[in-house]
């Protein structure tokens, strides 16, 4: 049994009890009740994604440390998944709605953990640049989507004297449910100044592959992303100011086939902190 933090707040009742199941029936009223897996399985699957990260990395002849785990903490609640930061070690969080994202990381300063890199990883809405911006709080934001949002961000930094290091979110897959801009979209965005824009340093390129057991459909839509890197670097050249190293992509369901890739960032949460509660 893992020791508990002092402070931590206290999980569910049926957390408590070892219960690692995503919904239990309530007896009385008969209505579907989410709970949430075991502090001490949270700590067991974190360690061993993070070793089965590792690993796919050395198998394909990669350092391990090219390739950074960032935790999905989305829709999850704070006490739920901060036990992977507080025992487990985990650095990197990410979350995909701003508002629940901006709550938790001012709990998680309330509680003293102040030293977690927090990544928006989720669609964000051109209205809303200025405040992710001004808040500071995240050290990436995944999913630069389009050339609006940003020229949006590059303006609320370059006001507030910030700057906001971004990925490109590329849909590789061609698929009309997946946000991101399209293959010749990213281009076209280079040859109208993204790369000039103020207060803004493109880290790279964040993509997401179908959901399939499709293996050369997963792997296709990953190694397109890693072609287009490189040409982003080229188109770059060598004195600019952006790093374009990075390639985000790789979740749960298929991220040792991302770090084959070349993956540099793969974004686990359902096999570390179990299913998510329902809206």
């Amino acid at each position: 049994m893992v020791a508990r933090t002092p402070w931590l707040p206290r999980v569910a009742r049926g957390a408590r009890r070892g219960m690692n199941v995503a919904t239990a029936t309530h007896q009385e009223k008969n209505v579907e009740v989410f709970v949430p897996i075991a502090q001490e399985e949270v700590l067991r699957n974190y360690r061993r994604v993070a070793n089965d990260v590792a690993q796919a990395a050395v198998d394909c002849g990669r350092n391990p440390e090219e390739v950074k785990l960032v935790a999905v903490t989305k829709t999850h609640t704070l006490e739920h998944v901060l036990p992977a930061r507080t025992i487990a070690g985990c650095v990197n969080f990410g979350e995909n709605r701003l508002e629940e994202a901006l709550q938790k990381i001012e709990q998680a300063r309330d509680l003293g953990v102040k030293d977690i890199n927090w990544h928006y990883i989720g669609t964000l809405q051109s209205r809303k640049a200025k405040k992710l911006v001004d808040t500071g709080s995240f050290c990436l934001v995944h999913s630069v989507d389009s050339f609006k949002l940003a020229r949006k961000l590059s303006q609320a930094a370059d006001t507030g004297g910030r700057t906001v290091h971004v990925l490109l979110q590329v849909n590789t897959s061609g698929e009309s449910s997946k946000q991101g801009l399209n293959p010749s979209g990213w281009k076209q965005a280079v040859q109208e100044g993204l790369l000039d824009l103020p207060g803004l340093s493109i880290e790279g390129l964040m993509t997401m592959a179908p959901f399939t057991s499709d293996e050369e459909v997963v792997r296709s839509c990953f190694s397109r992303l890693a072609s287009f890197r490189e040409e982003l670097q080229i188109l770059a050249g060598k004195d600019t100011k952006h790093l374009i190293k990075e390639l985000s992509m790789g979740m749960s369901n298929d991220y040792k086939i991302a770090i084959e890739e070349g993956s540099t960032i793969v974004r686990v949460g359902t096999d570390i902190f179990g299913s998510r509660p329902k809206p």
